[in-house]
């Protein structure tokens, strides 16, 4: 299964984030991607004055995994997770442990923040399950399971002596602020029974969190730099336990070098067979001979440099312009991401990718032909399922692409324009210059495809808006074809999973 969502991230950045999930008896998971941007010709970002390596740089990559999915009320329950940790606290501590003892401490904290955003999240979409007694259950539920993990600490604090750690308190203040957040969310729902209760918790971990963490308190008089500073370093170091390394790499090297060859090869064999054939005729000095040697040279060149383009665009499907490995810690591959990026003339686009195009006009001026530039950034997606990676984890990842299109707007010079039509008055209107990126993204998983189509506005000082035309959705018959899931997950798959087989489609 894959679910995506596409949002602006600040004002210059695009993300992209699809949740993979698959079958933990799968033996590997892929999928392809295709990003089409059609962009104004006026934007000028086209083969001229935009290289795919440019593209490259405005591109960021984050794979991460995903935290085990509980209720509130199952952290308590025996052989759970609560009781997991405080059996592993109990253990004697280990100078070689710190790794361990960080990631169950990690794992812990960002199984609360799930489980508790989760409950919040089903309150603010059911308002008819909004009761007093569901509020009063919720509020206990988060009350019980704070005073349990904090009355670990007596035991952590033996471990963390010999480790020189300080895990324990980070995790305690990160599972406060992410308390303090939804108890705050929760409390401006309207109509919210029991808001009384909600205040007081919230105002009980308010001034714990004063009394431990005053650095993360923010001042209504300050300008809170620390505080958020604090916030984000916290946040990035609880939650790289479930982030990939992603090491960066050229397109296939030795394909590559092997097309280069091949083309040296044939414009040698040419200059040698013109060397050959006038010493034959002319002898080995002569003033012809020398003469037909340059013009060799001269077209040998030229043959070679042209062989390799179109040696190039005959193997542009196997030769990736980057490729990304995906490595759980330092030595553990888990996978793989290939990536090409390339202009597509206007007449090679695919007939569902032009169709879709047209549709996206809300002026029907466009729909004559209209002068665009099309940008293509295509992905390959390999995942090995290993049981090292997905350690009390999900069997799912998130894929996380984010693209600054600042590179869009160099040829951006104005905000405002004069409109040309005035008052009577002579009074001078001006009116907004936007410009409109359509994208529209194909997914290619389990024998199936999708299609998506996204109206991106800009202006000289960057993202405006971003509006979902027609949102990614599978067809809903996958379950029906077993065949198509043992293509997307390997041999692996079992025919007999209807459980899981109904969960993707």
């Amino acid at each position: 299964m894959i679910k995506e969502s596409v949002k602006a991230h600040g004002q210059y950045q695009l993300e992209i984030k699809q949740k993979v999930s698959f079958d933990r008896r799968a033996h590997e998971v892929r999928y392809r991607i295709e990003t089409w941007f059609f962009l104004p010709a006026a934007l000028q970002v086209n083969p001229d004055f935009y290289s795919p390596k440019y593209f490259q740089q405005s591109l960021k990559n984050y794979v991460r995994l995903r935290p085990p999915t509980r209720k509130l009320s199952q952290l308590l329950e025996p052989d759970e997770m609560l009781a997991e940790l405080a059996a592993f606290l109990a253990t004697k501590p280990d100078q070689q442990g710190l790794e361990p003892y960080e990631n169950t401490l990690k794992r812990y904290a960002l199984t609360y923040k799930r489980a508790l955003r989760l409950a919040v999240k089903w309150m603010e979409r059911n308002a008819q399950k909004r009761s007093a007694d569901a509020i009063t259950e919720l509020l206990a539920e988060i009350h019980d399971v704070l005073a349990a993990y904090r009355a670990l600490s007596p035991l952590a604090a033996a471990h963390e002596a010999v480790l020189a750690s300080q895990a324990f308190g980070y995790c305690d203040e990160f599972i406060s602020l992410v308390t303090l957040h939804y108890l705050r969310r929760l409390v401006l729902l309207d109509g919210i029974p029991q808001s009384a209760a909600i205040h007081a918790l919230w105002q009980t971990e308010m001034a714990y969190c004063r009394r431990h963490f005053p650095e993360s308190i923010p001042s209504p008089e300050g300008n809170n730099e620390d505080v958020l500073y604090r916030w984000s370093i916290l946040r990035k170091y609880i939650s790289r336990y479930l982030f990939l390394e992603v090491r960066r790499r050229k397109g296939h090297p030795l394909l590559l070098h092997s097309v280069y060859a091949i083309s040296a090869a044939i414009a040698m064999i040419f200059a040698t067979f013109v060397a050959f054939f006038w010493q034959g005729r002319y002898g080995a000095l002569s003033n012809n001979l020398f003469l037909a040697l340059v013009i060799a040279y001269i077209f040998k060149d030229r043959i070679k440099e042209i062989g390799r383009e179109r040696l190039l665009s005959l193997f542009r499907e196997w030769i990736p312009d980057r490729r990304l490995l995906i490595y759980r810690g330092e030595h553990l591959e888990v996978g793989s991401c290939h990536e090409s990026f390339r202009f597509v003339r206007q007449e090679k686009l695919p007939p569902e990718i032009r169709a879709l195009r047209e549709q996206a006009h809300w002026l029907k001026l466009l729909n004559d032909r209209r002068a665009e530039d099309v940008l293509l950034y295509r992905k390959e997606v390999a995942l090995h399922n290993q049981p090292e990676l997905f350690e009390r984890t999900q069997y799912s990842i998130v894929d996380i692409t984010r693209f600054n299109v600042s590179g869009f707007l160099r040829q951006i010079d104005h905000l405002f324009e004069h409109l040309p039509v005035g008052d009577e008055d002579d009074a001078v209107i001006v009116g907004e210059r936007l410009y409109h990126v359509y994208m529209i993204r194909r997914v290619f998983f389990a024998g199936q495809s999708a299609s998506e189509l996204v109206r991106l506005v800009l202006n000289a000082e960057g993202i405006k808006r971003l509006e979902m035309i027609q949102p990614l959705q599978f067809a809903d018959h996958i379950a029906r074809h077993p065949r198509r899931l043992r293509q997307a997950f390997g041999a692996d798959y079992n025919q007999g999973d209807h459980a899981h087989q109904q969960q993707l489609a």
